[in-house]
């Protein structure tokens, strides 16, 4: 019987499975705000993006009134995203970063920084990290010349003081279309743009083959994920690493069960080889 109890507490001891969490996600705000202004959405895969075949879906606490979210990213090592004041003011963004996903959902913040404000008409549309660089996209209202700029910073301090290592000018979108997202997936960079007001074809999401096809609006595909409810828009796009962050999450109960009967049959063998050899 003894050396049931060890091979079962060897087991319990050796760690479960770590189950995939989606790739990409994006966040959402209602407007006007109220419970549940915010909605986090995951996908397993581009496809499912595209399809709007949700994997999972999180509320994390709503913000202020007048405080919007601007951009959201991982870089491999925490979670970063970017808030905006309307109108603007004194610390009118910020930049907050959280240790893990669940922190994210929950805004368990593990630091924040002001960063300096814009130009009272420009406004951030979207946050990433390449592996690289840190890359801000922004857009002024109303749109005129260079009404898009990618701001691009070495380090994460750069970022926060806005120590603009590069900036590039990608061509204007149409009037009525604005940028809702910037994500890096290893591979593609993916942005989402909304028109206002909604309509056919509302969302669009525009992939780019390398950095320099993001600056020239050299498109390599895109895809019309269906429209949201007209008082929903997207605050923030990213992309995770299938691999990365290790996410260890509970199995499901069906799992659970086949574990447990697993260790019940052994221990039912054990038991029978010893009455057999009484």
């Amino acid at each position: 019987m003894k050396k049931v109890l060890i091979l079962v507490a060897g087991m319990l001891a050796f760690p479960l499975p770590a189950f995939a969490m989606p790739t990409f996600h994006f966040i959402t705000e209602s407007d006007p705000g109220g419970l549940n202004n915010m909605n986090l959405f995951g996908f397993d895969t581009y496809v499912d993006l595209i399809n709007f075949n949700t994997s999972s879906s999180n509320f994390p606490p709503g913000l202020a009134p007048a405080v919007s979210m601007s951009g959201l990213t991982y870089d491999g090592n925490q979670f970063h995203f970017i808030t905006e004041s309307d109108p603007g003011g004194l610390n009118n963004i910020n930049l907050f970063s959280f240790d893990s996903f669940v922190d994210l959902v929950n805004f368990n913040v593990s630091s924040s920084a002001s960063l300096p404000n814009l130009a009272p008409a420009v406004s951030i549309s979207g946050l990433t990290y390449d592996g690289d660089k840190y890359r801000i996209i922004t857009e002024s209202d109303p749109g005129g010349l260079n009404n898009i700029n990618i701001f691009s910073f070495d380090t994460l301090t750069d970022l926060k003081n806005l120590n603009v290592s590069g900036s590039n000018f990608p061509p204007d979108l149409a009037p009525a279309v604005s940028i809702s997202g910037l994500t890096f997936d290893g591979d593609q960079y993916h942005m989402i743009t909304e028109s206002d007001p909604g309509g056919l074809n509302n969302i669009n999401i525009f992939s780019f083959d390398s950095f320099i096809d993001l600056v020239n609006f050299n498109v390599a595909n895109s895809g019309f994920p269906p429209d949201l409810a007209p008082a929903v828009s997207i605050s923030g796009f990213m992309f995770i690493p299938p691999e990365d962050p290790p996410q260890t999450q509970v199995p499901e109960p069906a799992s659970l069960a086949l574990f447990g009967f697993g260790l019940a049959g052994m221990a039912f063998t054990r038991r029978r080889k010893q009455e057999n050899g009484r």
